[in-house]
């Protein structure tokens, strides 16, 4: 008996060896604390299996010593009760079941062979188990022992084999993510609480702390490369955070249920991010950006570019820019922190002014950045600026305009239409004359082709051609109009043949001409005639071919007559009505069709191009992404293009800048749409009516007005647009099924593209019109409750385009981290949140948000610098340049904001580089006797306090650090902390905090906020009601609890808009800076 009880016990301790040694988790670092369930159960070995009570009553003494329970003897009697005592607390009951169960699990035999103590257990048992536990074994307290004996022996090993599964199935990252709902399951299962309650500290498996890790798991794991550093940063610091929590040495159970599921998992996510590219070395660099500066114009204020590139594969760390002194150049900017950047490239900004007799001025670069792991790297560059040209008489070229809106009458002024022209020509001109029919829609070049044309003809000198407009005649009646018609071509053609023919009458009929063109012809053989009549779909109404219109019919009966001429042919150019006029008739048969549209990329990229440089060409330079915005906003519509670069004209006319870059021209697409002349737009709803009737006619142009300003409500709301959408929107619910058929009209015409069923104006400047003014200057409905609809909350609350340039004027145009906050980025952040009146009470916010730009920080940082000084003596030795008096740290990580802010307070303060430095090494360089003797004060500089306890434990740690030395130089030595802003309420918190310190810190704040700086207080002055600011705080709480659950308003509740140029505060408002669930941050903060 004893044997086998020896031989089980070790096969049982080979097993349990194996199981965890084969983990890769169970190595090294944790050893043993609290006796391990295979130590304790130790005792059983051969020797002391002679006596089979002394291997239980070891037992059971080893149970009383690790719950501390106090025994006087290893009686099993004694031992019983002390273990069995109701005086117990709840814990060490627990504990006592847990033990108990796992010996029975192990000896069962040596468990029943003790009578007394075995009922004495089972009576426990009953006393302390859950009834739910005796449930889930189909066990009754009234059972006998014996059958409880047999279903409680192995519920221990069942427990084991729970966690030791789960952890088996974390196979992959994939895996790792998915547990996390077996693992909860695992842990909340009453039969294994019996021994996770007795064994593992409560904080280690509460649903928040094991959420906390697997949510980070999750996070990792659904992030692109982008975001992977970033996210297994924060999944480290949890991960590191759990590990030290349960200590070096830890229990078995512990061990199992927890340590080995939390670190399996990391694992995966280790191995997977240590494959990722993310990590692996890169290589950054700087290039210009291609673009000329006025830099000969004095005191202009400039902003620099400049590209970096990360060429990958790795991301690149710490990144930070530095430039030289600029010659004939102030700079506001020098320096640019880039925090960490992916592969690929993006601009930077360096902002200053000109100064009188700048040439063309270069500037050294230097560019440093740390691959991951904390390798340090850095780069000089060296870039000249290109000037622009010099010799520009602007008050002559202000008086010009190169971008006519009339009609082009040359070739070469006539972008992209070549084949057309080309095409027109030969039938012109051939042995028999064809006729042709150019049409399109209105501003896409039409009567341009038509001038070009003509003049073309005429240069041949074998040609009359005669023009003519169908908006310069008497339309009042069908037959004066076709009697004008007649009289001003026959008019034109006796100039032009220059021959004593007698002029006919016309009378309501064009059928005389016919005579006059043979005369010609006779007279001069190798005359060619062609009549061009522009607008000819205007001439509709009374003259529409019809059964029962006498004139109508002759009238075009007359046109394919004089055409069928060898020597005649017409030319007639009109808009989309033409399509009603050629399906109405078939006089028209002969005449061949020339569609024209938008200049389209893939064929006349160069002629746009041309169309656009080729009038200012030798004056002002277009950069290529200029010329990409227009085209973006255009999509090559000839006429828009024209008005759009009329405006960029006279705005560079004014700022006399001559050289266009696409912030110029977005700048002007969006002034321009609040001015544009709905006669220009009004094309889009107006024409392709095919009905004579002036009532329909006004009922089919009323329906396509409600469906474009039902386009631009959902766009208002950000709601997608498709058929359905439209057919549902308020304003068309009275039109019933009259509106499908026009929605499907502006898709015939090519206003609407439907894409995957969604719509989308063409041009987009149409559509970006519709959205920005909504659509009410296209004309007034007649029905009130349409316009009431239209004039509803959520419309009057979009917030434009010209609202947002009012803004950015207001921050000065300033940068964040080197790259312009522009309108895209702005209206980027405000489409996230639900609807328009949301947008406007947290546009709102951003208006009265305090934007810190490097030239403010730079001024505060100078009036700190002076407020110290005031208190120290400037030595100056030699030649020596810079300062050497003052010793400058911060009380953060080299890569956050407070380090940037040091570094910056040395640049402005002329202070030796050398002496901006980490807090651990002050203690050093103070002792250090040639710099100790120098050293007068050192300043701790940070850019805001909050709520004062970030600063509170900094000041703790300064105290730890550096408390000695500044103790003992206390006379000789000033130490001041140094905050660009603060809130009271905090500053008063660090005061109070420097007032335990055993020498003297003076706390200088420039900038004191107080509770009316925090927006959502009682003493906010930024809404109009309490209402407003209650509805404002609801919408960046609610946004805020995804982003920043533990403080959804910022850091301790911090309520702040406020950002600086490097960094933006985390008490300011979440939704400002926070970079989570693929929200959009407009001042991100890492």
């Amino acid at each position: 008996m004893a044997i086998q009880k020896a031989i089980f016990g070790i096969a049982f301790f080979i097993f349990i060896v194996f199981l965890y040694s084969s983990s890769s988790y169970f190595g090294g670092r944790m050893k043993a604390k609290v006796k391990k369930i295979n130590d304790i159960l130790d005792g059983l070995n051969d020797e002391k299996l002679d006596r089979e009570d002394k291997g239980l009553d070891e037992y059971l003494y080893q149970i009383c010593s690790d719950l501390d329970i106090p025994v006087e003897s290893k009686n099993i009697k004694r031992l019983s009760e002390a273990l069995f005592s109701n005086d117990l607390d709840d814990f060490k009951k627990n504990g006592v079941v847990a033990r108990s169960l796992i010996l029975l699990s192990r000896e069962p035999n040596l468990i029943w062979s003790y009578e007394d103590f075995r009922i004495s257990l089972y009576s426990y048992y009953d006393k302390h188990i859950p009834l739910s536990v005796y449930k889930m074994l189909k066990l009754k307290q009234s059972d006998g022992n014996h059958e409880k004996h047999e279903k409680l022996k192995d519920i221990s090993e069942k427990f084991k084999k729970d966690f030791i599964d789960l952890v088996d199935t974390i196979s992959s990252l994939e895996t790792a993510v998915r547990v996390r709902q077996s693992y909860m399951k695992n842990l909340r299962h009453p039969l294994n609480k019996l021994f996770l309650d007795a064994f593992v500290r409560s904080s280690l498996m509460t649903e928040e702390r094991i959420g906390e890790f697997f949510d980070s798991v999750k996070n990792y794991g659904s992030s692109g490369p982008v975001d992977k550093v970033k996210f297994y940063q924060k999944l480290e610091q949890v991960f590191d955070r759990y590990i030290e929590d349960m200590g070096e040495n830890i229990d078995e159970i512990t061990k199992l249920c927890i340590h080995a599921p939390i670190k399996k998992a990391w694992d995966w996510v280790k191995k997977d991010f240590d494959s990722n590219d993310a990590i692996k070395k890169t290589h950054v660099t700087i290039a210009e950006v291609p673009r000329k500066y006025p830099f000969h114009i004095p005191d202009r204020d400039l902003s620099l570019k400049l590209r970096v590139r990360n060429k990958g594969p790795g991301h690149a760390f710490g990144v930070q820019v530095d430039l030289s002194d600029i010659e004939g150049f102030t700079q506001r900017t020098k320096s640019v922190s880039l925090g960490t950047i992916p592969p690929g490239s993006s601009e930077i900004v360096f902002k200053g002014t000109t100064l009188p007799n700048a040439s063309s001025p270069g500037v050294l670069v230097e560019l440093r950045w740390n691959n991951f792991g904390g390798e340090e790297k850095s780069e000089d560059f060296y870039f000249g600026f290109e000037a622009q040209k010099t010799d520009l008489d602007w008050d002559n070229l202000k008086k010009q305009r190169p971008y006519s809106l009339s009609a082009v009458e040359s070739e070469e002024d006539l972008a992209g239409r070549d084949d057309v022209i080309n095409d027109l020509f030969a039938r012109s001109t051939a042995e028999d004359l064809e006729s042709s029919i150019i049409f399109g829609q209105k501003r896409v070049g039409k009567t341009s082709i038509a001038k070009t044309l003509e003049n073309k003809l005429k240069k041949t000198n074998t040609h009359i051609v005669v023009f003519v407009s169908v908006g310069e005649l008497d339309t009042t009646t069908a037959q004066n109009c076709v009697t004008d018609l007649g009289t001003k071509i026959l008019k034109e053609v006796l100039i032009q043949s220059n021959l004593p023919i007698e002029t006919p009458k016309i009378d309501g009929a064009l059928a005389p001409l016919g005579d006059v063109f043979d005369q010609i012809v006779r007279h001069q053989p190798d005359t060619k005639i062609t009549i061009i009549i522009d607008e000819f779909d205007e001439i509709l109404g009374n003259l529409h071919p019809s059964e029962d219109n006498d004139i109508g019919n002759a009238f075009f009966l007359n046109i394919r007559g004089l055409s069928s001429k060898k020597h005649v042919c017409f030319v007639l150019v009109g808009g989309e009505n033409m399509r009603r006029i050629q399906s109405s008739t078939d006089k028209l048969n002969q005449f061949q069709t020339f569609p024209v549209d938008y200049l389209n990329k893939e064929e006349y990229w160069d002629d746009f191009r041309a169309l656009v440089q080729n009038p200012v060409k030798d004056k002002i330079d277009y950069d290529s992404t200029a010329i990409d915005a227009l085209y973006q906003v255009t999509e090559g519509n000839p006429f828009f293009t024209k008005m759009l670069c009329g405006n960029i004209y006279s705005n560079a006319c004014e700022t006399r800048d001559a050289y266009i870059t696409r912030e110029d021209v977005e700048k002007t697409i969006r002034n321009t749409l609040h001015t544009l002349d709905v006669q220009n737009m009004n094309h889009f709803w107006k024409d392709g009516i095919v009905v004579n009737d002036a009532i329909q006619y006004r009922t089919i142009e009323t329906l396509r007005i409600k469906v474009l300003r039902a386009f631009a409500d959902l766009n208002r709301k950000q709601q997608p647009v498709t058929k359905d959408t439209l057919k549902s929107t308020d304003i068309l619910q009275p039109s019933g099924g009259a509106i499908e058929p026009i929605i499907d009209s502006f898709v015939t015409r090519k206003i609407f593209l439907e894409k995957d069923s969604h719509y989308r104006c063409k041009p987009l400047l149409l559509e970006k019109w519709l959205v920005e003014t909504g659509g009410h200057n296209m004309g007034e409905f007649e029905d009130a409750a349409a316009l009431q609809i239209l004039t509803d909350a959520e419309n009057d609350a979009y917030v434009t385009g010209p609202e947002i340039d009012e803004l950015i004027d207001r921050w000065n145009r300033s940068t964040y981290r080197g790259s312009v906050i522009g309108v895209a980025q702005v209206e980027r952040w405000l489409k996230q949140f639900d609807n328009n009146i949301e947008r406007r009470l947290m546009f709102k916010l951003l208006q009265n948000l305090k934007f810190y730009n490097e030239q403010f920080v730079r001024e505060r940082l100078r009036s700190i610098n002076e407020s110290i000084y005031s208190n120290i003596t400037r030595i100056r030795m030699g030649r020596e340049r810079s300062r050497r008096e003052i010793l400058v740290s911060c009380f953060d990580t080299p890569a956050k904001s407070g380090a940037s802010i040091a570094r910056l307070y040395t640049q402005e303060n002329n202070i030796i580089s050398e002496h901006c430095c980490n807090l651990k090494d002050i203690p050093l360089i103070l002792k250090d006797p040639k710099r100790q003797e120098r050293i007068q004060a050192v300043v701790f500089v940070d850019d805001l306090i909050g709520s004062g306890r970030s600063m509170t434990e900094y000041i703790f740690e300064m105290k730890r650090i550096c408390g000695k030395i500044f103790t003992k130089n206390k006379t000789d030595l000033s130490v001041f902390i140094a905050s660009i802003c603060g809130l009271e309420s905090g500053v008063s918190m660090v005061e109070k905090s420097l007032e335990s310190l055993d020498h003297s810190v003076q706390l200088n704040v420039y900038d004191r906020l107080g509770e009316q700086d925090q927006c959502f207080s009682d003493s906010s002055q930024i809404f109009e009601s309490e209402s407003e600011r209650r509805d404002a705080e609801d919408i960046a709480r609610r946004y805020g609890e995804k982003l920043y659950p533990k403080y959804p308003l910022g850091f301790d509740n911090g309520q702040l808009l406020l950002t600086y140029h490097q960094s933006c505060p985390n008490n300011s408002l979440p939704i400002l800076w926070a970079d989570e669930s693929e929200w959009y941050p407009l001042f991100k903060r890492h």
